[in-house]
């Protein structure tokens, strides 16, 4: 007996069509090439203008990052002027590599053209470190935010609950490990064990 709700379907039409392999792995291009990428479903950091596929977070380090957008927001009563972006390309004035910072904040008076991405200088910059990034963090990373003049740059580590606030002084950054944040007095964010 024939089930007359039974539909006939060509089983080619569930196969897949998205590529399963990054497209761009290993691709050298400049700013605006990279601007023009179709999207592939794949995250890719740039170092030195290749880029290289970036590893998914542990699900410790999303925890870490949504707390603490949480607790910004939340201290800043949400608002709408100050803008806090998780895992947006930033394309820096230097014209060096694109970052994509864990945690990117701009406030009113920043001059950065948000409209698809952030082409200028975040005030301030939070990276949670993983066992693939972090030499990248509290390396290069870290010395170009210096350069550039991002005003504040919070580290945190959820494997150790550690949590430093680098304060920008110009020349050099000043380490805090006290979780108290010197742009946003009043402000301050641990990590739970």
């Amino acid at each position: 007996m024939t089930n007359r709700y039974a539909y006939s379907y060509n089983r080619n039409m569930f196969a897949p069509t998205l590529e399963n392999t990054p497209r761009y792995h290993k691709l050298r291009v400049d700013l605006e090439s990279y601007k023009n990428l179709e999207d592939d479903g794949f995250r890719y950091d740039m170092v030195e203008g290749v880029l290289y596929v970036a590893p998914s977070p542990f699900y410790k380090h999303n925890s870490v990052q949504g707390d603490f957008i949480f607790s910004l927001r939340t201290f800043l009563k949400n608002d709408p002027l100050v803008k806090i972006i998780s895992d947006v390309d930033v394309f820096f004035p230097d014209g060096g590599d694109v970052l994509r910072p864990d945690i990117s904040l701009l406030l009113p008076d920043n001059s950065a053209d948000t409209r698809k991405w952030i082409e200028g200088v975040p005030d301030l910059i939070a990276e949670v470190l993983s066992f693939s990034t972090k030499t990248a963090d509290l390396g290069r990373k870290a010395n170009r935010y210096l350069k550039l003049g991002v005003k504040e740059y919070w580290v945190l580590d959820p494997d150790s609950s550690r949590v430093e606030i680098w304060e920008n002084k110009g020349d050099k950054w000043i380490l805090y490990s006290d979780g108290k944040s010197r742009l946003f007095p009043g402000f301050q964010f641990g990590i739970d064990p």
